[in-house]
């Protein structure tokens, strides 16, 4: 790449992570961990998508696509069979729920401000439980 491009995309990945690294500086996530995060996506993107890596992704070939060191990546394989999946959550059912409400004019005040809602109410009426 040149460097015109390489600015770009630097630009442009720097917009991507800030509201990332907002929430998890929020999260209590410190820098340490969150390298540890990025150098795993790293192996597990070159693994899965094969990206730069010619044939049959090896330790090696991965070690070079991403400059990670080859023992870390062999530490990541070997571990991450062993790394708990988080548990399913109700998180698609709230994304729909705050989507309604953003956008369903039943809810929303003048220039599309949500409003606020009662808890109860009788149906077709403003409340969370219709919202819901």
């Amino acid at each position: 790449m040149n460097k015109p491009t390489d600015m770009y995309l630097a630009e442009a990945f720097n917009k991507i992570l800030r509201p990332l690294v907002k929430v998890l500086i929020r999260s209590g996530v410190r820098y340490e961990e969150f390298c540890r995060i990025a150098k795993g996506v790293y192996i597990e993107s070159a693994i899965r998508d094969g990206v730069g890596l010619p044939g049959e992704p090896t330790s090696t070939k991965v070690a070079l696509a991403t400059g990670v060191t080859r023992r870390d990546v062999e530490l990541h394989v070997a571990d991450s069979a062993n790394v708990p999946r988080p548990e399913k959550t109700i998180q698609a059912t709230l994304s729909e729920l705050l989507h309604r409400w953003h956008t369903e004019s039943l809810f929303l005040g003048p220039y599309g401000i949500p409003l606020e809602v009662d808890y109860e109410g009788s149906a077709g009426s403003r409340s969370f439980q219709e919202l819901c």
